[in-house]
């Protein structure tokens, strides 16, 4: 495997795309970005389009007609890719130098993997977060749930069905964290959490007001924190019930 196709869902992300993509194409392990427009409503089309005209040979564009959730435009990057690989990145983070080179090794050296998941470093995270006894443990199940530190075998991929686009999803979120849950048992999912000696292979979350850990679940059967991260739900409780009937599992990571 010499390339990774890169998918990056875009919503309204006029204030932080530029980063986002320019951290992609410094990787010289890119294959092709797929940018793909949810029906954008402020200047994310245009940049976009600026981007595919300085880059024509490194990056395509998508636009869906309507709003239609990250789920499905991470699909359709996927559907539309000819990779053998491809990662997903939020259009609010950023690669680190050389994530996608550590990726390669990883599938090169694993090629059984159906997942890789990269370490992901914090950036505006308040700071009563990050001195909770459990921040620890909330950051590393976050690391195993999220969608912007994945790189997966395409084929494995597809034959999951791709990120769920429920409607139920589409309310509350938590697609990423859906298809993360899956992959534990039906896969081998390689991790890059202890770097080995390696710097600059993750990912760079950058938080925000919507973004912030604000939901604490407590597990008192295992005495274990799990921290639900993204939460942008104005139903916190239906999202609680659905998570969980299916997301008990991941509190051992």
């Amino acid at each position: 495997m010499n390339y990774i196709d890169v998918i990056i869902p875009c919503y309204n992300a006029e204030n932080t795309l530029g980063r986002a993509v320019e951290s992609v194409l410094a990787q010289p392990e890119l294959g092709c970005l797929w940018l793909v427009d949810d029906a954008s409503t402020d200047n994310t089309v245009t940049l976009i389009q600026q981007w595919q005209q300085r880059y024509p040979q490194k990056i395509r564009a998508e636009y869906l007609a309507s709003n239609r959730g990250p789920a499905l435009a991470r699909n359709w990057g996927a559907l539309l890719s000819v990779s053998s690989h491809i990662a997903f990145l939020d259009a609010d983070d950023a690669y680190q130098p050389y994530a996608l080179q550590a990726a390669c090794a990883v599938f090169h050296f694993r090629p059984n993997s159906g997942l890789l998941r990269l370490p992901v470093t914090g950036y505006n995270i308040p700071e009563k977060y990050c001195k909770h006894e459990q921040f620890n443990l909330a950051w590393r199940t976050f690391e195993m749930i999220t969608a912007t530190n994945t790189v997966f075998n395409r084929a494995y991929f597809l034959a999951c069905g791709g990120f769920p686009a429920d409607s139920l999803f589409r309310q509350l979120g938590g697609e990423d964290g859906a298809l993360g849950l899956a992959t534990i048992e039906s896969c081998m999912v390689a991790t890059l959490f202890d770097k080995a000696g390696m710097t600059d292979i993750g990912v760079n979350f950058y938080g925000h007001d919507s973004m912030y850990v604000n939901c604490w679940i407590r597990c008192c059967s295992d005495r274990l924190i799990l921290t639900v991260m993204s939460l942008r739900c104005s139903k916190p409780m239906l999202l609680l019930r659905l998570l969980c009937t299916v997301c008990m599992i991941c509190v051992r990571y």
